[in-house]
């Protein structure tokens, strides 16, 4: 039951392998390389500017206004390649196969918002799901946003789970108007709410 993330949405919330519409997606699909020409490959300065991209928009009318407007090649660059980001995904791309995969577990496993411990087999399931290759489980927050000078040395994927569970703490996805996640005091622990187990049924069930 993989469930790709990147691009445009499927019919289950998950978002599809590849944005057509990009064309550095079209050139080359690893966004958290150095920002690159997607014709020529012509290296940008990844610290000219706070997205990196310092310089492109007068390269690209100087030598490839024949290929289509400027505009219309920014308009279309998806948000991976077009601006830096602290985490790998954002908490609205993560929050569903995050609930599916607790709601498979029962609802009740514990998944921790600070490190990943023993809940590593989680963050594992989590990136298999939707398709997160080995080398973006293993960049920096470093390898892929030069500028964010707080976070260098953390582990990206990582990152990006606990900041998506933080968030689900205390805000809303999906439509619904209530947490995924709630605190259980006679547990000690944080766990999928009644809406989470709710919403991760009907994801698991059109997943299947």
């Amino acid at each position: 039951m993989n469930m790709a993330v990147n691009g445009t949405t499927d019919m289950n919330g998950f978002r599809k392998t590849n944005n057509t519409t990009c064309r550095c997606c079209e050139a080359s699909p690893a966004w958290w390389e150095s920002r690159k020409c997607p014709l020529c490959s012509f290296a940008f300065d990844r610290a000219s500017t706070k997205d990196g991209w310092g310089g492109f928009e007068e390269h690209w009318k100087t030598h490839h206004s024949n290929e289509g407007t400027y505009a219309d090649v920014w308009a279309n660059m998806c948000i991976r390649h077009k601006k830096y980001r602290t985490v790998v995904y954002e908490t609205n791309e993560l929050h569903a196969p995050i609930v599916v995969e607790l709601y498979l577990l029962g609802g009740k496993a514990e998944i921790g918002d600070k490190k990943p411990g023993k809940d590593r087999p989680i963050f594992e399931r989590i990136a298999a799901r939707i398709g997160l290759s080995q080398t973006e489980r293993n960049l920096k927050v470093g390898d892929y946003h030069p500028l964010n000078l707080h976070h260098q040395e953390r582990n990206g994927w990582d990152y990006s789970l606990q900041v998506a569970i933080q968030h689900m703490k205390f805000r809303c996805y999906a439509g619904y108007d209530r947490p995924f996640m709630q605190y259980s005091e006679k547990r000690g622990l944080w766990e999928l709410s009644p809406t989470g187990m709710e919403y991760g049924k009907k994801l698991a069930a059109q997943a299947t």
